[in-house]
């Protein structure tokens, strides 16, 4: 059998009705046509919801939440009785993924910090098991170390845009504690697997 693409199909199941956290993706969805706003975009989201099933992740670490999108997609993976840590460095923004969780369901399963990943990830105490890097683009070589001893074995660490961060690429595909790849979906997602 011969795949022609990889779009991922958003779709649940027939005859289901929507969920909070459906109905608030597809409002930031239509809110960011109108304003720039950086996110993944439905098809990361679904990959990121499906990665975060795939890894049987209950504790996830978001560096970059922006308005929350993501955040979303990684909560509805872990589900109530999991946990999503997402650091967000812009006040407002901070503040609009908060508001934007809370009304998709998700404000006891996620905790949006405020502040710098540089600084806050290594005073962390917590092993996740999946990272998903979406910060300032410059800082991904800096996270790289404190984002792997915050990861378990097996565990698995996702940068977003790929096709920007070619330094952060060759440091993953030469570190021998992980394995990496990228997968072509949108401008890239470099998947990294701690051995």
């Amino acid at each position: 059998m011969i795949f022609k693409g990889c779009a991922l199909s958003s779709r649940r199941g027939e005859g289901r009705g929507k969920t909070d956290a459906d109905v608030v993706l597809e409002e930031i969805e239509v809110m960011v046509r109108r304003r720039y706003v950086p996110i993944v975009g439905r098809e990361k989201g679904r990959f990121l919801y499906l990665l975060a099933r795939l890894a049987r992740a209950s504790k996830v670490l978001e560096l970059g939440a922006a308005v929350g999108y993501s955040t979303i997609w990684l909560a509805k993976a872990v589900g109530l009785g999991g946990r999503v840590l997402s650091v967000e460095v812009d006040e407002d923004s901070c503040r609009e993924a908060r508001e934007n969780v809370g009304r998709a369901g998700f404000s006891k399963v996620v905790e949006v910090v405020h502040g710098d990943a540089v600084g806050v990830v290594p005073r962390l105490e917590e092993v996740f098991d999946l990272v998903f890097l979406d910060t300032d683009k410059g800082d991904y070589v800096q996270l790289f170390e404190p984002c792997l001893d915050h990861l378990r074995s097996g565990g698995v660490l996702a940068a977003d845009n790929a096709g920007m961060v070619w330094r952060y690429n060759e440091m993953a595909k030469k570190d021998r504690r992980v394995e990496t790849i990228i997968v072509p979906i949108g401008d890239g997602i470099t998947l990294s697997v701690k051995k």
